[in-house]
């Protein structure tokens, strides 16, 4: 009877401890936005850009792969406005919005003493390279310039 008893016992340990293995899992694992030259992305991916929940190894891997462009962790947001295309009245069918490809690839001027190059807002991840030359003015900070931000 002895051994008998023990067993409910034994059972919830087990239980106990797969649970915290999954859990230790899962904690090794996170979301990433991933951006891959899209002349190497596999037929069965419509986009060059993808998101992937994966290990630091996995990532690591992904990575070395012929391709890679930038991976960056995904992250909770607030968004300041939902209707930017409403306020800015822009068409989503005809007009300078889908004449423009949506906007990609646009470089945005802004003279504001209140642009921090450093936000992650203006992170240049998979961008292309410029086309054309800046002139370089006086007290110019070539290193607060990206493929996404001027400096002014």
């Amino acid at each position: 009877m002895g051994l008998v008893e023990g067993v409910p016992l034994l059972l919830l340990f087990a239980w106990f401890l797969s649970a915290l293995h999954v859990g230790s899992i899962s904690a090794e694992r996170s979301t990433y936005i991933v951006h891959m030259d899209k002349t190497f992305m596999p037929k069965a991916l419509a986009s060059p850009d993808y998101c992937a929940m994966v290990s630091q190894d996995e990532l690591e891997s992904v990575k070395k792969s012929p391709g890679f462009l930038s991976a960056y962790r995904d992250r909770h947001v607030t968004i300041d406005t939902t209707h930017t295309t409403e306020f800015l009245s822009l068409n989503t069918a005809t007009g300078l919005w889908p004449a423009s490809d949506y906007g990609k690839d646009v470089i945005v001027g802004v003279i504001d003493t209140g642009v921090w190059p450093e936000s992650p807002s203006f992170r240049d991840d998979g961008m292309t390279e410029v086309k054309g030359t800046f002139k370089v003015g006086q007290e110019f900070n070539s290193s607060l310039c990206n493929l996404k931000l001027i400096g002014a």
